[in-house]
């Protein structure tokens, strides 16, 4: 549930883009933060050969410094764009479902009844987690964070207001906790 709610709000692409905020990332949402992140990903390319009049596409590996360097190149242009490295769909989904362990072992630390919450909580929280980071989460919404240790959804729901991204992805979030008010 958290993954497909991620994909429909940072979208599903398997090259290297800028987000909104100018940050290069992959996949459904994943930032890079260095060349060396990028690098430890499975980036391949589709080579297409010529054999018996047919033409033949495989994937072929690229290497750490081709990734490193497309990276870099990326960084100084954004019209460089590296479009022919990409990850399979399978690693796209791989690295989201990795992304949301980590924002759901932040939100472990963060809420003691984290477990126990409604799974509609939990896609909330896990897109505010991912959408802001633990640390923002935790410093920047006190009021919120209150309301989810007293489950107190509704009050939740009244919080959690970003800024800085749609309104559809707001309302959305607003909507799964106060469905998760709902179940209580």
């Amino acid at each position: 549930m958290c993954a497909n709610n991620l994909k429909a709000h940072e979208g599903f692409k398997n090259s290297m883009y800028k987000d909104t905020g100018g940050h290069i990332t992959v996949g459904i949402g994943h930032m890079l933060s260095s060349a060396e992140m990028a690098a430890g990903l499975p980036f391949t390319r589709t080579k297409t050969t010529h054999a018996h009049g047919d033409d033949m596409e495989h994937e072929e590996a690229v290497s750490k410094a081709d990734i490193t360097s497309a990276f870099n190149n990326f960084t100084k242009d954004s019209k460089s764009i590296p479009a022919n490295l990409h990850l399979s769909n399978d690693d796209v989904i791989g690295q989201c479902i990795k992304d949301v362990q980590t924002a759901e072992k932040g939100l472990r630390g963060l809420y003691s009844g984290y477990d126990n919450f409604p799974n509609e909580g939990k896609t909330a929280l896990v897109d505010m987690a991912f959408n802001l980071g633990i640390s923002k989460l935790r410093n920047g919404f006190p009021n919120f964070n209150a309301a989810i240790n007293r489950n107190d959804w509704n009050g939740a729901a009244d919080e959690s207001h970003r800024t800085g991204i749609g309104d559809k992805r707001n309302s959305d979030t607003k909507a799964q906790l106060q469905q998760a008010g709902k179940k209580k």
